[in-house]
């Protein structure tokens, strides 16, 4: 189901714009779990941080207050770009645009290259014998449907979504 097709569905349900919806991507990938590199192995078989980079600091996606992305601004890389960018273009200059695209590819950049040590990416390891097996990886994001309605036309990426429905039912769809 596409994204618009979900939403006009939620929409025939008289949901609140304050409802939670609930985004779930997920990737799986064969691995050799004897080296105990399988997590790292299932990460770069797979690029699933691509996708959770994407929906979680691509605009409109970005929020300052998700827990992640919080951590992330504590890091020393994150504190270390925002005092040199500050130092070479002034206090002024962290209220432009161009200095939050530069904090958000700082953000990604991190993520991206010390992704295990947020608390991001769950996992889970299936042992077919003693060296063969499968990880399944997934991440799950909150979105409200009032900014789902908002940002409808944004794109959104291939997933799970549920939400629970006021008639006590609830909802469960591969976004695509």
């Amino acid at each position: 189901m596409d994204f618009k097709s979900f939403l006009a569905e939620l929409e025939k349900n008289d949901l609140p714009d304050d409802h939670e919806i609930t985004f779930t991507i997920s990737d799986f990938a064969e691995v050799m779990h004897y080296t105990g590199e399988y997590l790292d192995d299932a990460m770069r078989k797979t690029d699933f941080i691509d996708s959770v980079c994407g929906l979680l600091l691509e605009a409109p996606f970005f929020d300052r207050e998700h827990e992640t992305v919080k951590e992330l601004l504590e890091s020393d890389a994150i504190c270390d770009f925002e005092g040199e960018y500050e130092h070479e273009h002034g206090e002024e200059a962290l209220e432009t645009e161009e200095y939050q695209d530069e904090l958000r590819d700082a953000l990604d950049n991190e993520l991206r290259e010390n992704w295990f040590e947020y608390s991001v990416v769950d996992y889970d390891l299936i042992q077919y014998d003693y060296k063969r097996g499968r990880v399944d990886l997934s991440f799950t994001r909150e979105f409200t449907f009032g900014f789902c309605k908002e940002h409808r036309d944004a794109w959104w990426p291939s997933c799970n979504a549920s939400v629970d429905l006021p008639s006590g039912m609830s909802l469960e769809v591969e976004l695509s």
